[in-house]
């Protein structure tokens, strides 16, 4: 790559995901689940969580008592057992699960990107193949610098994902931050890895720079 497009690569990289938008984000995420779990445990004396058989709003930490069943939620001035507690947002579910409809639901689709935001391009010198239970699932060969689209695919929560990056013209190599997201809004962003800085350099061996595999382990906001 010539010196003239590896400047315009590396700028897009600095542009695209901060270091310290993504630090930010680990630290945010980190504190904000203390807090979460410290204020929930002094709340669950007061109120019912999410599953409890409930019959008023008041009764539910999420103030929202769902009819899952036909009928009233009391019988006899007793709760029937036919209205629970259900979730307003995706902090009242478990890590990994999305409130959808009042009830929590696991996440299937997910967003690999270059960031913190589901849309920002992947950028790779030369070669990125994405595998997902040791299957490729997106593969770029195109031998040189490239702004990749963020890549969509369908996964459950522990599956295992790979990301090789390799180099094909040795003179330069880099990988933006990737950010794994799941589709649905409420969960924060899975950190991959803070990528490779963009460098150049004489006498290198094209190979494989970044070989890193983990399970799906996205959490929810809190």
């Amino acid at each position: 790559m010539d010196g003239e497009r590896f400047d315009r690569f590396a700028k897009t990289l600095v542009r695209a995901s901060p270091r310290r938008a993504v630090l930010r984000l680990l630290v945010g995420g980190a504190l904000g689940a203390v807090a979460w779990r410290s204020g929930g445990e002094a709340a669950a004396a007061r109120c019912g969580r999410l599953g409890s058989v409930c019959t008023t709003q008041r009764q539910c930490c999420t103030r929202r008592c769902v009819q899952y069943k036909s009928g009233s939620c009391t019988r006899n001035g007793k709760p029937s057992g036919k209205c629970r507690c259900g979730c307003t947002r995706s902090a009242h579910c478990p890590d990994g699960q999305v409130c959808q409809n009042l009830s929590c639901a696991p996440c299937h689709e997910f967003i690999l990107s270059g960031g913190v935001l589901p849309t920002d391009r992947i950028g790779v010198d030369d070669n990125l193949t994405i595998y997902l239970n040791d299957h490729a699932i997106r593969g770029d060969g195109t031998g040189q610098a490239s702004q990749l689209s963020p890549i969509r695919f369908s996964a459950n929560i522990e599956d295992r994902l790979r990301i090789v990056a390799t180099d094909v013209n040795p003179a330069c190599r880099g990988l933006s931050p990737l950010l794994l997201h799941c589709a649905a809004p409420g969960l924060e962003p899975q950190v991959i890895t803070n990528g490779v800085a963009s460098t150049c350099g004489p006498n290198r061996q094209p190979g494989v720079f970044l070989d890193i595999e983990g399970p799906i382990r996205v959490v929810n906001g809190r």
